[in-house]
């Protein structure tokens, strides 16, 4: 199995960031745009995991404290590849996304899960393969907040990616 951790949103910041998709989709000559179903923040990429990695998964998960996390969407960037750019919007730093992150990796650790460990660049993917002349630059605050933690399966099913929630932990009421 193939998976990862997700942070989601409420529907109100799914569509804010549909629209910003299909900004890019006009401003595009080609692209991968990534679903609306598929439109989250990844905590940690855990990769090829069997069944008991997938248990433990969910315990690092059930092991994090309460949280409330509130997030800014205020950029829209890319990562260059070979086959064109990956397009996301960025959240601003917070202490409190920082501090989900760091204690869900220092959970996976102390279960001995292997997870990507590069540095944490909070972002969510808009497209893939995208050639254009978009430049980068900040677009409207989205004000939002982390409605669940979940672990996901990654799967390619006709040719698309689909993402399933295998757990999801409810973030507390943020009223």
């Amino acid at each position: 199995m193939r998976l990862f951790i997700a942070a989601l949103f409420p529907e109100d910041t799914i569509e804010d960031l549909k629209g910003l998709r299909e900004d890019l989709r006009r401003s595009s000559e080609s692209g991968s745009f990534v679903p609306d179903s598929n439109l989250h923040l990844t905590l940690a990429f855990l990769g090829e995991c069997n069944e008991t990695q997938s248990n433990d998964a969910v315990s690092a998960i059930k092991r994090l404290h309460d949280f409330s996390v509130h997030v800014d969407i205020n950029r829209m960037g890319y990562f260059s590849r070979d086959d064109g750019r990956l397009w996301f919007a960025q959240l601003e730093d917070s202490e409190a996304l920082t501090g989900l992150h760091d204690e869900l990796q220092d959970n996976l650790k102390e279960l001995g899960l292997p997870f990507d460990n590069k540095r944490f660049r909070p972002h969510i993917t808009l497209a893939r393969r995208v050639r254009g002349d978009m430049k980068p630059g900040r677009i409207p605050k989205v004000h939002s907040q982390i409605v669940s933690v979940d672990l996901m399966l990654s799967e390619r099913i006709n040719g698309r990616m689909v993402y399933t929630s295998l757990y999801s932990r409810e973030a507390l009421s943020n009223g």
